[in-house]
């Protein structure tokens, strides 16, 4: 017999009630929905609730780091291409170019916001990379020595809607709210430099 709760939660749930009465665990003060009972983590069915509610979170979350860190690495490319092209081979201390950076053995001179809009994104878009591959939910993971494979462990397909997500917010992010956090880090005194 298919009850309420066997509906919303799966044969995990099936045979519990709560609540009483005929409506086959459908608790009747919370709207025919069953909450987590005072045990907490020993019952099976709010387990079975809340890892798939944390398999959801960890799919978004590594979804959107993963675009974020792949795009904003391609963004420091582009941008970083564009201001040597532009930047003077000796430093000018009257423009405040003087932040130095190696190109395969050739320097050319940064301003302060340059330098360190470069130094973030270059610092925090490959480790954000691989953050999102180790965050990631992973469904039979095999590992030999320093390689593994595994499938994916995402029903809902939210990895791949975050990712989407992320794509086309980290220009957003990047080249509208990150000039504002540079000029900031830089009035504050903070310069980074890759060198």
């Amino acid at each position: 017999m298919m009850t309420m709760a066997t509906m919303w939660f799966g044969p995990a749930f099936a045979g519990r009630r709560r609540g009483g009465g005929p409506e086959g665990g459908r608790d009747r003060w919370n709207n025919g929905r069953v909450i987590c009972p005072k045990l907490g983590a020993k019952s099976g069915w709010c387990r079975t609730v809340r890892s798939e509610v944390s398999n959801a979170l960890r799919n978004l979350v590594a979804g959107f780091l993963g675009a974020y860190g792949f795009v904003s690495f391609w963004l420091f490319m582009a941008l970083e291409e564009n201001w040597t092209k532009a930047a003077p081979s000796d430093p000018n201390t009257a423009l405040g170019l003087v932040y130095s950076h190696n190109e395969h053995g050739s320097y050319t001179y940064y301003s302060a916001f340059q330098a360190t809009s470069l130094a973030i994104m270059f610092q925090t878009s490959i480790p954000l990379f691989f953050v999102a591959l180790l965050i990631m939910p992973k469904s039979n993971l095999r590992t030999k020595g320093w390689s593994a494979t595994w499938e994916p462990d995402d029903p809902r397909h939210l990895f791949w809607k975050a990712a989407i997500l992320g794509v086309f917010a980290t220009p957003l992010i990047v080249l509208i709210a990150g000039p504002y956090l540079i000029r900031t880090l830089n009035a504050n005194g903070f310069v980074l430099d890759l060198g």
